[in-house]
């Protein structure tokens, strides 16, 4: 009878997922406490958690090693063996865990952890004189992408969004070496203006999400948004941040046909970089070499 197809469809449906949690939790009654609380807050990743990463959200980072062995015992976990250790869930494992991690009281916390540990693996991959120079460094950062972008997308509207904020700063330079404009300017405007942060972060916000958007085409928003930042630069007497600002002003008058309009910033930043110290002088460079290519005849 084809009528009954979708109600028969439907019962077998049920029948199964009634199944799987009956399994799931007869599997999660055979777990010790510890193993519990690892199982729950390793949920968080969507992406897999490496070692380190499943430390960083744990109640207890001790517990962690012998857990997920017993985890990926029960076959509660997957372990792939390319560039060390990775642990995955089944997304039916992960939901069930994230019921559990939910039911614990513990999401807002184990939120809190994933942000604050997706931060950390950002800075130290970038940091020192690397800054993300190298090929392996972004392609390190994007490998966690689907976490990062968890963690991102979790942070706006939450006591975590000026730790959200950071991180997006941090990935400004992996993002254009991508060439994620749209995504870098979707947190941006996400992230940008909250509670909590310093002002030279939102300095660098409004300079990092004008540039972007100029990259996408949108020049009178970028405009806008660098105007603002090269005011409170200005403010904060940082010659560093201004001279970033008065830079990616000339590039969105350029990019927006307003060729003379751009001298503006570009000499401005001319001149503030040939008295600042010299680790400020890459900027000058780029800023004369735009100036001497406006000023040459066509």
């Amino acid at each position: 009878d084809l009528h009954s197809f979708p109600t028969r469809r439907s019962s077998d449906l049920h029948i199964v997922h009634t199944s799987l949690v009956a399994a799931l939790d007869w599997s999660h009654q055979l777990l010790a406490e510890a193993e519990r609380a690892v199982l729950r807050r390793v949920a968080i990743f969507p992406g897999g958690f490496t070692l380190e990463a499943a430390e960083q959200v744990a109640l207890d980072p001790r517990d962690v090693a012998p857990a997920l062995t017993e985890l990926a015992d029960r076959s509660l976990l997957t372990v792939e063996a390319v560039n060390g250790r990775r642990f995955r869930m089944l997304e039916t494992v992960r939901d069930y865990a994230l019921d559990k991690l939910e039911q614990a009281g513990e999401t807002a916390v184990t939120r809190a952890a994933e942000v604050a540990w997706a931060l950390d693996f950002v800075d130290k991959t970038g940091e020192g004189d690397d800054d993300f120079a190298s090929a392996e460094s972004v392609t390190a950062v994007f490998a966690e992408w689907p976490n990062l972008l968890d963690a991102l997308d979790q942070a706006p509207g939450s006591e975590r969004a000026v730790v959200g904020l950071r991180l997006a700063l941090a990935l400004h330079t992996p993002w254009l070496i991508r060439g994620w404009y749209a995504e870098a300017a979707r947190h941006f405007e996400a992230l940008s203006g909250v509670d909590g942060a310093t002002p030279a972060e939102r300095v660098t916000a409004l300079s990092n999400h004008g540039f972007v958007l100029t990259m996408l085409g949108r020049f009178e928003e970028a405009a806008a948004k660098l105007s603002e930042a090269e005011a409170q630069a200005k403010n904060l007497n940082d010659d560093t941040l201004t001279l970033t600002v008065l830079y990616y002003r000339g590039i969105v008058e350029i990019e927006r046909g307003a060729l003379q309009d751009a001298f503006i910033p570009l000499l401005a930043g001319k001149e503030l970089a040939s008295a600042s110290p010299g680790h400020e002088r890459r900027l000058f460079a780029r800023s004369e070499e735009h100036t001497s290519e406006l000023q040459s005849p066509i």
